[in-house]
């Protein structure tokens, strides 16, 4: 990483760094989950969603809190409504179901052995890491955003 990049967040705190990392990387799954018009469907129930929309989030199978290693990782976060994630507690087992279909059954057996060592480790994030996700994801993102326009 570029000495340049690292002053330009100099001046912001661990805490800081993580809402911006989440704020990036959710901002890439709600654009990697819909198409064109930035509309897509919930992974739990299916309904129908236009981001940038309240209604509209990026729901984590593994809660962020729970799982830190988690948090970050693409197969464990998509577009879900704010129905699913925060009224019915992310609705997990439609999640698990459609997750399947969409990612395929390796790839969530995998995602629970991480989900196992994520949760017995006490993790604490690196400015740096967190730097390096803002960065990613801020590029994911805009890469995103001119392939849908």
């Amino acid at each position: 990483m570029e000495s340049k990049t690292i002053q330009k967040y100099k001046n912001k705190s661990v805490s800081d760094l993580l809402g911006l990392a989440t704020k990036y990387f959710n901002l890439y799954i709600r654009l990697r989950d819909t198409d064109e018009y930035r509309k897509g469907n919930c992974i739990s129930s299916g309904r129908p969603l236009k981001i940038p929309s309240t209604n509209s989030h990026a729901g984590h199978l593994y809660s962020a809190g729970d799982y830190p290693l988690l948090r970050f990782n693409e197969d464990n976060v998509h577009l879900q409504s704010l129905s699913d994630n925060y009224f019915k507690s992310g609705n997990q087992l439609a999640y698990v179901k459609n997750l399947i279909k969409k990612i395929g059954s390796e790839r969530v057996i995998q995602l629970q052995k991480l989900a196992d060592q994520s949760k017995r480790i006490n993790y604490k994030w690196d400015r740096f890491e967190l730097i390096d996700i803002i960065e990613k994801y801020k590029v994911k993102s805009r890469e995103l955003k001119k392939e849908k326009i």
